[in-house]
């Protein structure tokens, strides 16, 4: 099958070629002198060319052949439907008390969305750093991505936290969601022992986050093995500073004695001594 410009130039040629023949018979016979256009008759014009020599060398159907509409839509031209979806995943990162969360948005298969497109991030336990709470709203990229902190909560029960990003977009609904475990990491350190008197101390720990940071309101156990050691109190919460105290009285005995401090950071149990007392 010959290629639709090579016939659309063979049927040209043969246009072009009768218009000109046309022309010249014309000027010659209204320009010419009387009798120079006896020899020439438009019907011999005709019976050299004829208009199905067109038609034999080039057919509409080619264009048809070469152009179907079906690769029209293959090649873009036909109509786009709006599926919209999202992928919610976890960026690799150093922090052991927050996860750092990306969402892919797409307007079709393999078709990212643009900037500004908003996302909602929501959980059911922890919060979002950027947003103190439960939900922290946001938009896209010009990569057609958004992105989230989420944090584990103080004091935070062990357990699975549902993180989702979800979208409207198209007037449809579209969502990804992924399973967070909820445990904040911290530490507790001896910092110091005031003496009081011989026989007892003031003995400082502070509560810390895996930033450190300090850690309020976390509930502190204190416990001695040595026997006749009287701790006040036995129990007690950090401050804002991450800071708590117990006082420690011997008693009427001079045994050196070691204190330990306890401490449950949501589902993970941590504790320090103190050097001899």
């Amino acid at each position: 099958m010959l290629d639709i410009r090579e016939k659309s130039g063979v049927a040209f040629r043969y246009v072009y070629l009768f218009l000109m023949v046309i022309a010249v018979a014309s000027c010659s016979r209204y320009a010419g002198t009387p009798g120079e256009n006896d020899g020439l008759d438009a019907g011999d014009i005709r019976d050299g060319f004829d208009a199905s020599d067109i038609h034999d060398g080039f057919d509409a159907g080619d264009i048809r052949d070469g152009s179907d509409a079906e690769e029209m839509n293959d090649a873009g031209g036909g109509d786009f439907e709006c599926i919209p979806s999202v992928e919610l995943s976890v960026i690799p990162s150093d922090h052991t008390d927050r996860v750092l969360l990306q969402a892919q948005v797409f307007e079709g298969e393999g078709i990212k969305v643009g900037e500004g497109v908003e996302v909602d991030f929501t959980t059911d336990l922890g919060r979002f750093l950027e947003s103190e709470s439960l939900m922290y709203i946001t938009h896209t990229d010009e990569n057609g991505v958004a992105f989230a902190t989420f944090l584990n909560t103080v004091g935070q029960v062990c357990a699975d936290a549902n993180v989702a990003a979800g979208v409207y977009l198209c007037n449809k609904n579209a969502y990804d969601d992924i399973e967070l475990n909820v445990r904040p990491l911290g530490y507790i350190m001896f910092v110091s022992a005031v003496p009081e008197d011989d026989r007892g101390a003031i003995v400082t720990f502070v509560v810390g986050d895996a930033d450190d940071n300090p850690w309020p309101n976390v509930l502190v156990t204190f416990t001695s093995p040595a026997p006749g050691v009287n701790l006040f109190p036995t129990t007690d919460r950090s401050d804002e500073n991450g800071e708590v105290q117990t006082s420690v009285n011997k008693g009427n005995g001079s045994t050196t004695m070691v204190l330990t401090a306890t401490a449950q950071l949501g589902c993970i149990t941590v504790s320090a001594e103190s050097p001899p007392i």
